[in-house]
């Protein structure tokens, strides 16, 4: 069974790819509702002070951004999923449509048991597109993810 992910950094939708009949049923939905927030909603509280030899106060800020830490769970989460999916042999091979930031991220976090079972990386972002927009792009594109890849 192949698995097809669309992913941006808000949502992550799952679903069942059937190749000969092009046809795609939704499995799961996860959702990150921080990433539709203010910076300030997710903080607690201002940035710490610290003091400096200059008349200017300095402000610490974190190295990762509160939206950034968001998504990184998010995605860690997504990844955990997939990889406890596999070993439960819910799926063969895995199709990632993603936003290329989120993407990216969630590969960081992929299993390498999982990564040896992904088809292809197709960096574009069809979470708010009719599954009719995501069937077409795989139609027209089946025999090049085939040939760029073993199934």
């Amino acid at each position: 069974m192949i698995w097809v992910i669309r992913l941006n950094s808000s949502l992550c939708h799952v679903h069942s790819y059937e190749p000969k009949n092009h046809t795609l049923s939704l499995l799961k939905n996860f959702e990150n509702p921080s990433a539709k927030l203010k910076e300030s909603d997710l903080v607690s509280d201002r940035p710490g002070h610290y003091q400096t030899m200059h008349s200017a106060k300095g402000a610490y800020e974190p190295p990762t951004s509160p939206h950034e830490a968001e998504l990184d769970q998010f995605t860690k989460n997504i990844a955990h999923f997939l990889k406890k999916s596999l070993d439960n042999h819910q799926y063969t091979q895995l199709i990632l449509c993603a936003a290329p930031h989120a993407g990216g991220i969630l590969l960081n976090h992929l299993d390498k048991q999982v990564t040896h079972v992904l088809l292809v990386n197709i960096k574009k972002n069809f979470v708010g597109e009719d599954d009719a927009v995501l069937i077409n792009y795989l139609k027209e594109n089946w025999w090049d993810i085939i040939r760029s890849n073993k199934i």
